[in-house]
């Protein structure tokens, strides 16, 4: 079995979170038995930028070259994340917190019928099951 890493980037650069999250996923990988490592970036990125993800724990990495205009949408990346889960026999896809991130997992988990846990901040616990630790983010109360 695979893990996907979706990856962000912005001006054709990857984020440091997408880089964070490369490095998280090739631990869980060693937790989980996952072997490959398979990082999607989506839209327009330098070539270099691309190479040096192998450095924090991927594998392979599949570029989908989309105008910027068609990588920020939600719908077209969802759908290529959601094939590429079945065709790579992706069990697990790690994205980092972000709002597009957000409405992506939702329709992937959506489309494959999968879980989605957000806020993760631990590697995973595998003895019984699958479980990861979530932070915990008090509400604030606000008043006039």
């Amino acid at each position: 079995m695979s893990i996907l890493i979706y990856v962000e980037g912005a001006d054709g650069e990857l984020k440091k979170s997408s880089k964070e999250a490369i490095a998280y996923a090739a631990e869980t990988g060693k937790i989980t038995g996952d072997t490959d490592i398979i990082a999607v970036a989506i839209g327009q990125y330098q070539s270099d930028s691309l190479a040096e993800l192998g450095a924090y724990g991927a594998g392979k990495v599949i570029h989908i070259a989309l105008d910027d205009d068609a990588a920020q949408q939600i719908a077209a990346s969802a759908d290529a994340l959601a094939y590429l889960m079945q065709s790579q026999q992706a069990n697990t896809l790690i994205m980092t917190k972000s709002a597009f991130c957000d409405n992506v997992g939702g329709r992937v988990a959506g489309i494959t019928g999968a879980s989605i846990v957000s806020s993760v901040v631990a590697l995973p616990e595998v003895s019984n099951g699958f479980t990861v630790k979530r932070a915990f983010l008090p509400v604030r109360h606000m008043q006039r």
